[in-house]
């Protein structure tokens, strides 16, 4: 069953077609979400335009499996200031990619399931070459438009593999607390690869912070998580459970910095540390990219990111 409905503009309910597919849709000016999704397998969101929107952008919930949005250009999302996402996908094997999201209220994109829910269908999936930002008039106006203690790619507690992979998150900002990637309530099994995030105004590019009070209702928080690879501009924190094997490392991360300044201090805990963070030297922006020295850009070049981050940065 497809229908409207007061939870979405247009609603997706124990649907038995073998695939659902939502494309090249302009959806606007809406006081419900947008796309909502429940019990439904093999949807597809599309090549839509969704904006002005008072609810949440694309919902799918847990009870739907093998989810792919992608292609989808979502901006003013949340505009009634609740805990809304312009994406949400809480089921297995999902797939949010090459998505453009800017100005958005609390968060851009949401995965996983936050705390201590039961009997929950395993989430997983990935999350990679989405463009996730705020434009500067927003920002100046972030009072009317923001909210607080967030993140613009917000993970809960509970995920059998979240892959987050090759995003550019940049020019964040909030009333309090706004990150780059909020793993939040202990978080596990998430990985965090290869990500660009800078401009973070008021908080961490990353944090994922020591939540043990959901431990006695699901089990072990703050395991199984990888940060490596990612490019950033400011601070990580970055906290595994307490003891051994947690499962929790970190490697291989770059910080870019201008002018020689001081690099930010970090915060890592319980966290296997199999190298340093490296600096590079920013050049600042250019047309929309993040800019550095050749030194710098042949270190990505050796390490070999620029196959996947090149649309992201620039020698300058």
């Amino acid at each position: 069953e497809i229908t409207a409905d007061s939870k979405g503009v247009i609603k997706i309910d124990y649907c038995s077609c073998e695939s659902r597919e939502i494309s090249h849709c302009t959806i606007k000016a809406s006081q419900n979400t947008a796309v909502y999704a429940t019990n439904a397998d093999n949807v597809s969101v599309h090549d839509n335009h969704i904006s002005y929107i008072y609810g949440g952008g694309i919902y799918t919930d847990n009870k739907c499996a093998h989810v792919n949005i992608y292609n989808n250009n979502l901006s003013y999302i949340g505009l009634g200031m609740q805990n809304t996402f312009a994406v949400n996908a809480k089921g297995t094997d999902y797939r949010v990619k090459n998505n453009k999201i800017f100005n958005f209220g609390y968060s851009a994109l949401n995965v996983g399931i936050w705390g201590p829910v039961v009997n929950q269908i395993p989430s997983s999936g990935v999350v990679e070459h989405n463009e996730i930002y705020m434009t500067s008039d927003y920002v100046s106006d972030i009072a009317n438009y923001g909210l607080m203690d967030s993140g613009a790619i917000y993970v809960g507690t509970q995920n059998n593999r979240s892959n987050i992979r090759h995003n550019y998150i940049h020019d964040i900002a909030g009333i309090k607390n706004n990150r780059g990637i909020f793993c939040d309530g202990g978080a596990r099994n998430v990985s965090i690869m290869g990500n660009v995030i800078t401009r973070i105004a008021n908080s961490y590019c990353i944090d994922s912070y020591r939540v043990s009070s959901f431990e006695n209702v699901i089990g072990p928080t703050n395991m199984g998580n990888v940060i490596s690879y990612n490019i950033v501009d400011g601070r990580i924190r970055f906290e595994g459970r307490d003891g051994i094997d947690n499962g929790c490392v970190m490697a291989s991360n770059y910080v870019l910095v201008e002018n020689n300044d001081i690099s930010p201090i970090h915060i890592v805990r319980n966290v296997q540390v199999d190298s340093q963070i490296t600096q590079l030297n920013s050049t600042g922006v250019k047309n929309g990219r993040e800019g550095m020295n050749s030194a710098s850009y042949r270190l990505l070049k050796k390490a070999g990111l620029l196959r996947e981050l090149k649309p992201y940065l620039i020698k300058k």
